[in-house]
C-alpha cells in the first residue's frame, strides 16, 4: 500500500466501531507498516538530499575554475592593452581577429557627497521596508496579525 493510503486506512479504522483488542491490533499492524514506509521515503529523501551535496559541490568546483579562466583572461586583456598603448598600436587587424582599444566613458566617483554644491545632488526619497522581526515579535506576543503582513507559522521534517 502508498503511505497515503495506509495514512486513510488508519483514518477509517478509528471510526470504526470494533472491540477495543482488535481495533488496537488493526491500528497496531497499521502504523507498523506507517512506520516502515516512512523510513524507506526518509532514507530516500536523504539520498537525494546527497546527490543535492554533491552537485552543489561540483558547482562550486566549476565556479571556482570558471573564476581561474575568467582572472586568466582578464590578465592577457590588462597584459595586451598595456603593452598596445606602450607601442601607440590603437588597432592590430589580424587574420582571424582585429584587437583594438578606445577610451571609455568617462566615469565619476564621489568621494563625499555632503561636500557637494547643491546643483549636484539630488534628493532621494526616503523608502521604508517591512521589519519582520518587529511583526513576528507582535504575533508571538498577541497571536493576531497586523494589517498589511501576514505571519504564519509551518512545519517541516526532520531526517536525522
Amino acid at each position: 500500500m502508498h503511505l497515503y493510503e495506509l495514512t486513510e486506512a488508519y483514518e477509517q479504522l478509528r471510526n470504526l466501531d470494533l472491540p477495543e483488542e482488535e481495533l488496537a491490533q488493526y491500528i497496531d499492524g497499521i502504523e507498523g507498516q506507517i512506520a516502515d514506509k516512512a523510513e524507506s521515503v526518509a532514507l530516500v529523501i536523504l539520498d537525494f538530499e546527497a546527490d543535492a551535496r554533491k552537485l552543489r559541490d561540483e558547482e562550486n568546483r566549476l565556479t571556482d575554475r570558471r573564476h581561474v579562466i575568467e582572472g586568466r583572461a582578464e590578465s592577457l586583456k590588462s597584459y595586451l592593452l598595456v603593452n598596445m598603448v606602450a607601442v601607440g598600436m590603437k588597432k592590430i587587424e589580424g587574420m582571424r581577429v582585429t584587437v583594438s582599444y578606445q577610451n571609455s566613458p568617462p566615469s565619476c566617483r564621489v568621494q563625499d557627497a555632503e561636500l557637494l554644491p547643491g546643483e549636484y545632488r539630488v534628493l532621494v526619497p526616503a523608502t521604508y521596508r517591512a521589519d519582520n522581526k518587529a511583526i513576528i515579535a507582535y504575533w508571538k506576543e498577541t497571536g493576531e496579525q497586523v494589517l498589511g503582513a501576514e505571519v504564519g507559522q509551518a512545519v517541516h521534517l526532520r531526517i536525522r
